[in-house]
C-alpha cells in the first residue's frame, strides 16, 4: 500500500510540474509577463481592496479575488501600444499570458481564475492597435462570453 501511495504521489507531482510550466509566460511577484517575436505584454497586479473594488470581476465571481490587474503594458517591435482601461480593468487572478502571432494580427491570451471562476481573455491587435477583446468563461466558453470592438474612425470636419 505504501508503494502505491508513493508512486501516486510522484505521478501527481510530475503532472503538477507539467501543468504549471509556463509557455511564453513568467509570473514574478505582482506581474505576469508574456514575450514572443517582438511582442511583449506586462500585466501589473495589485491586491484586491474590498473597500474600493466592488464586484463583477472575471476570475472573482465566486468570492473576492486575491489580485486584480492594475495596468497592462504592451510593446510591439519596441513601440508602446496604448491600451484602453476597459480592456483589462475587470480581470482578476491572472495565472499566465501568451502570444499567438498571425500574418496580419497578434493575439494576447490571458488565462485567469480557477475552476468555476476561470476565464480566457483574448486581446487582438491589428496594425499596432487594440481592435478586439473577447473574454470567455473557462467552463462554458461558447455559452458565456463578452466581446468588445475598439475603433478609431476619424471625425469629419
Amino acid at each position: 500500500m505504501k508503494k502505491i501511495i508513493a508512486i501516486a504521489g510522484l505521478t501527481l507531482s510530475a503532472v503538477a510540474l507539467f501543468v504549471c510550466a509556463p509557455s511564453q509566460s513568467t509570473r514574478s511577484g505582482a506581474k505576469v509577463v508574456a514575450k514572443t517575436n517582438g511582442w511583449e505584454a506586462t500585466l501589473s497586479l495589485r491586491n484586491y481592496d474590498s473597500r474600493t473594488d466592488g464586484k463583477g470581476w472575471w476570475g472573482g465571481s465566486e468570492g473576492s479575488p486575491e489580485r486584480v490587474v492594475q495596468n497592462l503594458l504592451v510593446v510591439a517591435n519596441q513601440r508602446r501600444i496604448n491600451i484602453d482601461r476597459s480592456a483589462f480593468a475587470d480581470l482578476s487572478n491572472p495565472r499566465k499570458a501568451s502570444w499567438t502571432i498571425h500574418r496580419d494580427h497578434a493575439v494576447l491570451v490571458i488565462i485567469g481564475g480557477d475552476a468555476a471562476d476561470s476565464y480566457r481573455c483574448f486581446l487582438t491587435f491589428r496594425k499596432g492597435k487594440l481592435t478586439e477583446r473577447r473574454v470567455e468563461d473557462g467552463e462554458f466558453p461558447k455559452n458565456f462570453y463578452e466581446m468588445t470592438q475598439y475603433t478609431a474612425k476619424p471625425v469629419p470636419d
